[in-house]
């Protein structure tokens, strides 16, 4: 790009320059919109996975505390 002797562009470069910068806004506007559409899709996972921990971690207590029950029933039995 080159630039008059007075500090500016001429129009021709000045359009140019105009046109691509609405293309960049535009690009932008684009990216913008898909960078929130992910972040609220990473929320919605990163949610789903939380749930599955806390299912998961439930599920192992009540296992634990059935194999302990189990254990001692079977103590009992070798007892009698």
């Amino acid at each position: 790009m080159t630039v008059c002797d007075s500090g500016t562009a001429n129009p021709s470069e000045l359009e140019i320059l105009r046109q691509r910068n609405a293309e960049l806004g535009a690009k932008i506007s684009r990216l913008e919109e898909k960078n929130f559409e992910l972040e609220e899709e990473r929320r919605l996972s990163s949610n789903y996975l939380m749930k599955q921990m806390i299912e998961l971690r439930n599920e192992r207590a009540l296992l634990h505390t059935e194999n302990f029950d189990l254990k001692f029933e079977i103590t009992k039995l070798r007892g009698s």
